[in-house]
Formats: C-alpha cells, sequence, structure tokens
C-alpha cells in the first residue's frame, strides 16, 4: 500500500513538470493496486526469511499485523486509494477508500463504559490491539487514526462520515487527556492490554492506566488499557499524533489539540526534562550520535538529522549512544509537522 501511495505521490508532483515520468509512476501505481486487490495477493500473516542476527530479530515480527483485513491493512489502503483518486478521479478508489474506513470503525475499540477508546483491535478475531508496537514499531496508532482524517477530508458528505467524526473525536479526547497528565504535553506512543491492575510508577516507561476494555475472547474481567510514553522509536509517533491532532481540531473544533501538537514538537525541540533537542544544529545538548559495529564508518553527523528517541540512556557515556540512531522516517516526520505548524504562524 505505501508502494501505491508513493508512486502516485510522484505522479501527482511530476506531472507539471515531467508527464512521461509522472504517467510512468502513476502505471506502476495502478499496476500494483491491482495486485493487491487480486487473488494472488499473499494470505495471511506476512513470514519474513531470515533476518540478519546482529539486533535485527525483531524484524521478523514487523509486519505481522498486515494481513487483509487487519486494522493496518486497512488504515494503509485507504491512503493508497485516496491518493490513486487524487490523480485519476475514478471514482472507484474513493468508494474503495470508504469501504476500508467503515470497516476500519468496526475495530476501533470499546470501553467497559461504552466510551469509545483510542485504540484498535489488530484485526476482526482475538484481543492483540492494533497499536501494539512490535519490533521496531513503526506501525502503531500513527497510521491509523491519520486514516480517518485523510477520508473525512476527501469525503466530507459521505453517508459514514458522522461515524468517521466520531473515531477521530474519541481518539483527540482521549490524546488530550493522556498528555494534560504530564508536566510536557506529551502523548502516549505504545498501548496495550494488561491484568488489572496497572498503576502509575517511577519510571517513566511504566505503562500507566488509561480506562479498560473487555476482551472479545473468553468474556471474563475487563483489561486495563494501559499506556507507555517513551517507547523506543517513539519520537515518530509522537510527529504523527501531532499530525492527527491538527487535522481533529479541523474536524472537532477543539482548540486544545493544536495546542497538544505543539508540545509534540516542543518535545523534540528541547521542552523535554532533559534539557535536550533531537534534531541536529537546532538548539542544545543533543545526545551522542549512535556508534553501531554494522555501519562502517560511523554514521557522520548530519545537520537536521533527528534521533529515534530520548531516554535516560541516551545520554549514558557508557552506552555509545547506541539509542541515538538518526531515521529517516523520523525526520520526515518532524519535517512535515514542523512546515505545518510553520503555515499556521503565517496565518
Amino acid at each position: 500500500w505505501n508502494n501505491i501511495r508513493h508512486q502516485a505521490m510522484a505522479a501527482e508532483y511530476f506531472k507539471d513538470r515531467d508527464a512521461a515520468y509522472a504517467a510512468k509512476c502513476r502505471q506502476t501505481a495502478e499496476r500494483v493496486w491491482r495486485y493487491m486487490t487480486s487473488d494472488k495477493r499473499p494470505q495471511g500473516k506476512y513470514v519474513p526469511p531470515a533476518m540478519p542476527p546482529l539486533g535485527h530479530a525483531a524484524l521478523n515480527t514487523t509486519f505481522s499485523a498486515f494481513y487483509e483485513g487487519s486494522a493496518q491493512d486497512l488504515a494503509h489502503r485507504v491512503s493508497a486509494a485516496l491518493a490513486l483518486h487524487r490523480i485519476t478521479t475514478n471514482t472507484v478508489f474513493l468508494e474503495d477508500a470508504a469501504r476500508s474506513t467503515s470497516q476500519l470503525v468496526t475495530l476501533q475499540a470499546v470501553e467497559a463504559d461504552g466510551r469509545l477508546s483510542a485504540v484498535f483491535w489488530e484485526g476482526p478475531e482475538g484481543d492483540q490491539l492494533g497499536s501494539t508496537l512490535r519490533g521496531f514499531g513503526y506501525f502503531g496508532n500513527g497510521s491509523l487514526v491519520l486514516s480517518f482524517c485523510e477520508m473525512i477530508a476527501a469525503a466530507p458528505q459521505h453517508p459514514d462520515a458522522p461515524r468517521w467524526r466520531d473515531a477521530v473525536r474519541a481518539i483527540a479526547e482521549r490524546y488530550c487527556e493522556i498528555a494534560a497528565r504530564n508536566p510536557w504535553g506529551l502523548v502516549a506512543t505504545h498501548f496495550e492490554l494488561q491484568d488489572p491492575p496497572a498503576t502509575a510508577k517511577s519510571k517513566p516507561s511504566a505503562p500507566l492506566s488509561l480506562g479498560s476494555i473487555r476482551p472479545r475472547t473468553g468474556g471474563g474481567t475487563a483489561k486495563v488499557l494501559a499506556y507507555t510514553y517513551q517507547r523506543f522509536l517513539y519520537h515518530y509517533d509522537i510527529m504523527l499524533a501531532g499530525l492527527f491532532l491538527n487535522r481533529a481540531a479541523e474536524i472537532t473544533g477543539d482548540k486544545i489539540c493544536r495546542a497538544v501538537a505543539q508540545r509534540q514538537l516542543d518535545w523534540i525541540m528541547g521542552c523535554n526534562p532533559f534539557d535536550a533537542s533531537a534534531i541536529e544544529g537546532v538548539g542544545y545538548n543533543q545526545p551522542p550520535r549512535g556508534i553501531y559495529g554494522e555501519f562502517f564508518p560511523p554514521t557522520p553527523q548530519i545537520p537536521g538529522a533527528v534521533s529515534i528517541n530520548l531516554l535516560p540512556a541516551s545520554f549514558d557515556p557508557q552506552r555509545y549512544g547506541d539509542v541515538n540512531e538518526y531515521d529517516m522516517p523520523v525526520v520526515g516526520s518532524v519535517l512535515w509537522l514542523t512546515a505545518e505548524q510553520a503555515k499556521r504562524q503565517e496565518k
């Protein structure tokens, strides 16, 4: 789905710059779409080949939440379909995106008191959440919640649009509630179901309680919906949360969402308990760059690069910066949110 989306976005960008190349990108996007919506697409959960052993075992489960009908699959399908619709104006793609969004709504977990939660089940069956991080965890809650905003913008008058708006409102309320529970306005980056009780502890990485949800299988006692602020790679997640909250503000009219969105960017730039910027060349007290045996030569200092997280270990001189890797998805999301905030300042 990401391949389709990126090819379609490239086609849109190059249409007035290089028509032949734009046509090639569009044809590629449509060809991959036909494959993904055909019987040729592999079924079931993705099982990867063996990965390099040095610290990469987690990659074996990175894509395990992607299978037909899963929350992650539906959300990414929505983005792919809408990107194709923009360059083709073919309503088939818009209708497909709407169906997928409405199907995604059915996977939004409901709290024990009947309130819509901020999380989604991984798929039609089981008690795994779609936002539970696996491995390097690039597929958390961010892509799920952003897809609703994208769909509402594309078809605001669709008959199912009120359900999509309800989903956005519930998620935004929970995000803002979580942000109000800490002095930095930080949004949670990881959610999971735990057996009660889950209580606040002294460590920043300890799970905290946010309501309760009944399992879909086996019945019994509701489980605590626990969340964690600083999960590995969490800078990517808080940037996606900021992008979502900006859109949620437009959809719900709640201005608090915009303030919380800005706080996520503030954290990256130095408004955090470490008094450190995660961006090279912006702000102060950046953590040491990561030094790894797998990179020869080591990654140089790159102005504008962003470290994947800020943790106590980030500043431990014995760790050689081994948790401070630069990562392009983080850099891209910081650039994206920064650009949006700059435009709002201009207005």
